[in-house]
C-alpha cells in the first residue's frame, strides 16, 4: 500500500509540474517576453474645440461587442486598453485576445461618421485623429483613421 500511495504522489506532482510547464510556456511565457497588448484604439482631438465621438465595435457575427462614448477637449486623447481577454471568446486558451476581424463604427458630433474594418492582433491598434489637417492638400478631415503595428 505504501509504494502505491508513493506512486500516487509522484504522479500527482508530476502532473502538476508539467500543468504549471504549460501555463508558462504557452501562455505566461509570451506575455513576459512580448508584453501586454498594444490599446485597441487611441483617438486624438486634434481641433481647437470639444467634440463627443461614440465607438461601437462589432465582431465577426455581427455582435455588438463594446460601445463607448467620449467627450474630448482640444489637445486631449483617450485608449482603450484591452488587456488580457479584452472580449473572450470560446477557445481552449485559457488567456485569449480574441483575434479576429472587427468592424469599427466612429460618430462624431452626431455629423460625421466613419466605418473601419481591422483584423485585430495583440500588436496592432486602431489611431483616430479628429479634425486632422493634411497638410500636402491642405483639406480638413473630420475623422481620420489609421492603423498602427509594431
Amino acid at each position: 500500500m505504501e509504494k502505491h500511495s508513493r506512486f500516487l504522489i509522484f504522479v500527482g506532482i508530476a502532473a502538476l509540474i508539467i500543468l504549471f510547464g504549460y501555463l508558462f510556456l504557452f501562455l505566461i511565457g509570451p506575455i513576459m517576453l512580448a508584453g501586454p497588448p498594444c490599446s485597441l484604439y487611441y483617438i486624438t482631438n486634434d481641433s481647437t474645440e470639444d467634440h463627443t465621438i461614440v465607438v461601437e465595435i462589432f465582431d465577426e457575427n455581427n455582435i455588438s461587442v463594446l460601445k463607448e462614448a467620449y467627450n474630448l477637449s482640444p489637445g486631449k486623447y483617450v485608449k482603450y486598453d484591452r488587456g488580457i481577454g479584452w472580449y473572450p471568446k470560446t477557445s481552449w486558451y485559457l488567456i485569449t485576445w480574441s483575434d479576429g476581424t472587427y468592424i469599427f463604427y466612429f460618430s462624431l458630433d452626431n455629423k460625421y461618421s466613419e466605418k473601419y474594418t481591422m483584423d485585430v492582433f495583440p500588436t496592432c491598434s486602431v489611431n483616430i485623429e479628429l479634425f486632422y489637417e493634411d497638410y500636402q492638400t491642405n483639406e480638413i478631415i473630420p475623422i481620420y483613421i489609421r492603423e498602427s503595428c509594431i
